[in-house]
């Protein structure tokens, strides 16, 4: 009878040891599945979301490392992509898709030398993976604004994907760069008819809308996303400038305040405050916000004008005529800039002119462009060392060690 007794408790032991180590097993798989789910309707924001609860329970899921390795990367988060390839590599060795992954991390950042020709003949093949080929090869031309190549790419994936609102997305910042607001309006909301929580989307159309002058519309859509992170940084900035220019002015300053709290160095959110100070002529009040800003932004022409306004205002004269001096030198670049221009445009396929634009736009807190000028740079001479060298400390900043380590080699000279 003991005997009896003492199986039926190891039976229930096991038992009650095999459900917990199973329902967590099915929970990471029905995880993986809902992402999967989300991937194919391209609701990328979700799909990351589960596939991040799957890895937590079943990190040793090669499908899903993989997965979230592709969905980091197709999000922009560059740095988690790279983090999640390495590893992915690590755990289960070099693949053919890995390898891939590599090249359109590259690509989708505007590192397109070399790389292009080879991506193009597994389009022309018809590969499996031709969207997301097509998809990354649009957002390196968006880099690098080669707005006619990457109108190909988008064609092509709408073509086969009438409805894709990734493709959709990215024709909406094309019409950005080409200065279409109203067409790129139309497609950001067109997105959202697709897949109303697409984050991304809905900021592009509130920020479209409000350079259009609409900003009861562009408010609706700050607000909707407001409510979903009301810590997000560009929709706090963006409530706040609708509501100063509707002359909304205490609730652009709580908005603005709560930015400052988290993020006492944002160089926009100081700027703004100290216009809104001085809107309301409380010069004592603007003059550190104004001052913090250029002291962090040197380049920064608005907030040099405004404090020496402020300055002015409050007789502050001998400061006043500092901040002068360094808008006659901001001046002065600026028409540095413009004669590197007429180079640019005399002799467009000169590398180091194109160098130049390059380093003067991350100079004067122009990254994204000057990043973009850094790649264009490369197109035409895949081995300009600066170019290269400038990249790997961009790299290094952004926690991408692996891409940083590839340009510090060819910027020693070094075969890659």
């Amino acid at each position: 009878m003991k005997q009896r007794i003492g199986l039926a408790l190891g039976c229930l032991v096991l038992l009650s040891v095999g459900t917990a180590l199973l329902v967590p097993y099915a929970w990471s798989r029905s995880c993986l599945a809902i992402a999967e789910q989300a991937l194919r309707r391209q609701d990328l924001e979700s799909a990351r979301q589960y596939l991040q609860r799957c890895l937590q329970i079943w990190p040793s899921s090669p499908r899903a490392h993989f997965l979230a390795t592709q969905t980091a990367r197709r999000l922009d988060s560059c740095a988690e992509a790279e983090h999640y390839l390495v590893d992915y590599e690590r755990r289960y060795g070099e693949t053919e898709e890995s390898r891939l992954e590599w090249l359109l991390l590259g690509v989708q950042q505007g590192d397109l030398a070399g790389e292009l020709s080879y991506l193009q003949s597994l389009v022309d093949a018809k590969h499996s993976s031709t969207p997301l080929i097509l998809e990354a090869m649009a957002k390196g031309y968006l880099r690098v604004a080669r707005w006619a190549s990457m109108l190909v790419c988008l064609n092509g994936l709408l073509q086969s994907e009438p409805t894709n609102p990734r493709a959709l997305l990215l024709r909406g910042k094309r019409s950005e760069g080409i200065h279409d607001l109203e067409r790129a309006a139309r497609d950001f909301e067109h997105v959202l008819e697709l897949v109303p929580d697409c984050s991304e989307a809905r900021l592009r159309l509130a920020e479209t809308l409000h350079q259009q002058g609409r900003v009861r519309e562009a408010v609706a859509h700050f607000e909707m996303l407001h409510q979903q992170d009301p810590t997000n940084r560009a929709v706090l900035l963006g409530l706040a400038r609708c509501r100063f220019e509707a002359h909304e002015l205490d609730q652009a300053g709580e908005f603005l305040d709560t930015l400052l709290a988290a993020r006492p160095d944002d160089v926009d959110a100081l700027v703004e405050r100290g216009r809104l100070a001085m809107s309301r002529r409380r010069r004592n009040e603007a003059e550190p916000h104004l001052t913090r800003a250029v002291a962090l932004a040197p380049w920064h022409r608005e907030a040099f004008r405004l404090l020496q306004n402020c300055l002015e205002a409050s007789g502050k004269n001998t400061l006043a005529e500092t901040c002068q001096a360094r808008r006659d030198a901001l001046q002065a670049s600026d028409r540095q800039a413009g004669q590197l221009w007429l180079r640019y445009h005399g002799s467009p396929r000169d590398a180091a002119v194109r160098f130049e634009v390059a380093m003067w736009a991350l100079h004067n807190g122009h990254e994204p462009e000057g990043l973009g000028w850094l790649f264009r740079t490369l197109l035409i001479d895949p081995r300009h060392p600066a170019a290269h060298a400038a990249l790997a400390d961009y790299f290094e900043r952004s926690g991408q060690p692996k891409r940083c380590a590839l340009h510090r080699r060819q910027a020693n000279g070094e075969s890659v």
